[in-house]
């Protein structure tokens, strides 16, 4: 019920730009303490500023990179969703890179019966693979950065320049029209050099994300071979970007 609850706010914010916590209680059927609570979640990730009698859309936030703890406590029920549907385009005997992302990280429940080779540059998919007889996982090494929780810098670089992958599952920041972007230049450099060796690539990104550019372009979207998004997306965003790549949601 708490994710269901966060979803409905920052749609209410990113629709009305401002939400007040009577609006809220009366729309989600819940106490004046527990939207308090919700907002305080959202102002602590950077996705609002709360205000007397409600919270307004943190402008700020576009461009501020959230910690690894910040970005697994939101839209949890939207990774889920992406998740479930990326694990569908992994098959049997495939060789794999999945980047640093908490929405990756929402992979593993999903992909079931499958013998596969995963390569991951991310400390928290090596600690949820692991020990996984089914797959054979490999962990990239680097320099550790703490805020994402990925492996960066010239080994890592060196390490994927040399990697073959039949398929790479790669988060991002925001799309915006032909740019695929991320907040940090050394992850962003090394989203591209797998991405070049993979045969086929995808972006997993939930609906906010559409039409929001960060610090770097990494990838082109009419290069990528589909996005996988969760089911909240735009009418209009899907014809858009559909325009760029195939968009692979649940359709509402």
């Amino acid at each position: 019920m708490k994710e269901k609850r966060i979803d409905i706010i920052m749609k209410e914010i990113e629709k009305h730009g401002i939400v007040s916590v009577n609006d809220l209680m009366k729309k989600l059927g819940v106490t004046r303490m527990t939207i308090g609570r919700d907002l305080k979640l959202l102002e602590d990730s950077n996705m609002l500023k709360r205000i007397h009698g409600g919270a307004v859309r943190n402008e700020d936030s576009k461009l501020t990179e959230l910690t690894h703890l910040q970005k697994k406590n939101i839209n949890i029920s939207k990774k889920e969703e992406i998740g479930r549907q990326a694990a569908g385009y992994i098959e049997n005997g495939d060789i794999i890179f999945i980047g640093a992302s908490t929405t990756n990280e929402c992979l593993m429940k999903y992909i079931k019966n499958k013998r596969i080779r995963i390569i991951t540059n991310s400390f928290y998919i090596f600690e949820q693979y692991k020990g996984n007889d089914d797959f054979e996982l490999i962990l990239t090494g680097g320099i550790w950065r703490e805020k994402s929780g990925a492996f960066i810098g010239d080994v890592t670089d060196r390490i994927l320049s040399e990697i073959k992958v039949d398929k790479s599952f790669i988060g991002a920041n925001g799309i915006k029209n032909n740019n695929v972007t991320n907040s940090n230049k050394e992850e962003a450099g090394l989203q591209k050099i797998i991405m070049d060796n993979s045969q086929k690539n995808y972006i997993l990104i939930d609906s906010n994300k559409f039409d929001l550019k960060d610090l770097y372009t990494f990838y082109q979207t009419d290069k990528i071979n589909g996005i996988i998004t969760d089911s909240r997306l735009d009418k209009e965003l899907r014809e858009k970007y559909g325009k760029y790549t195939q968009i692979i949601n649940i359709i509402k």
